[in-house]
């Protein structure tokens, strides 16, 4: 609760949406009933998961390792709560459909800017194309496929600043295409975006 009252606010102004009314964050004591919650064999990985305007969290206490005031330090700079707030606002704002990038990059760019944890660089690497991030995000290289949807974000808002950011998600809740509404903040269209990104983004 400390957590979420902590990145609450921060996450609200980088989106531009104040959601109205209390929203539901489930807490799930291990990995098991996380998965449970979503259909899922096994024990996922993930330590939070947005869907369905509901946020699921796995306990810190299911972690491992550290105990008490350990376990607190470490689950607010490194556990899931913005980013998940961040995918929760993205949703409730947006009236139309948009890739998977966009919406995991600006969740990342959140963790860093509100909790100071990066996303870190899995060294050598070749960026997929714009069409194999938007139709095939789950199916590449998890590491490479989430470094480069926030390495996407992070150059957007080097560039145009989190203003235009807000305004793409203010022309979605408009009912922009995503095109659309990436070209009226961007100011050309999304392969020129990738052109400019891929030639100068280390």
């Amino acid at each position: 609760l400390k957590t979420a009252e902590a990145v609450y606010e921060q996450a609200v102004q980088l989106v531009g949406y104040r959601p109205q009314g209390k929203r539901l964050i489930l807490i799930c004591p291990d990995r098991e009933s996380l998965g449970r919650q979503l259909g899922w064999e096994g024990k996922p990985a993930a330590m939070g998961v947005y869907w369905a305007g509901v946020i699921r969290i796995l306990s810190p206490l299911d972690w491992g390792g550290e105990t008490g005031e350990a376990v607190e330090g470490i689950f607010c700079r490194e556990g899931p709560m913005a980013h998940e707030f961040i995918h929760l606002l993205v949703d409730e704002k947006a009236k139309v459909p948009y890739p998977r990038w966009f919406t995991e990059g600006l969740a990342l760019y959140g963790e860093k800017k509100i909790q100071g944890f990066q996303l870190p660089c899995p060294g050598k690497r070749e960026w997929y194309s714009l069409t194999q991030m938007d139709k095939q995000f789950d199916l590449l290289e998890e590491d490479l496929a989430y470094y480069q949807a926030y390495a996407l974000m992070d150059f957007f808002i080097q560039k145009r600043g989190e203003e235009k950011l807000r305004l793409l998600l203010d022309k979605l809740a408009e009912g922009y295409s995503f095109s659309r509404a990436f070209l009226a903040a961007w100011g050309e269209d999304l392969d020129s975006f990738f052109q400019e990104f891929a030639g100068n983004y280390l």
